[in-house]
């Protein structure tokens, strides 16, 4: 119950993530705690990410402490 659905933060809730070369799926989450602001997050895929692995990476961009990470 402390942790809560990044993609679901930032408003892209239905990114799919498998298989990468026509990815069906949502099968891939981050989950972050209460004292993280989700900035962003995005599913990244390019040629390139479609073969390096069977999921596609994930890409989050977010504060904790006032620092953008």
């Amino acid at each position: 119950g402390a942790l809560r659905d990044a993609q679901r933060l930032a408003g892209n809730p239905d990114a799919c993530t498998w298989p990468s070369p026509l990815p069906m799926v949502r099968y891939d989450h981050v989950f972050v705690g209460r004292d993280v602001r989700v900035r962003s997050i995005e599913v990244l895929r390019t040629k390139r990410t479609a073969v390096a692995s069977d999921h596609l990476p994930v890409l989050m961009e977010f504060e904790l402490g006032g620092a953008t990470c």
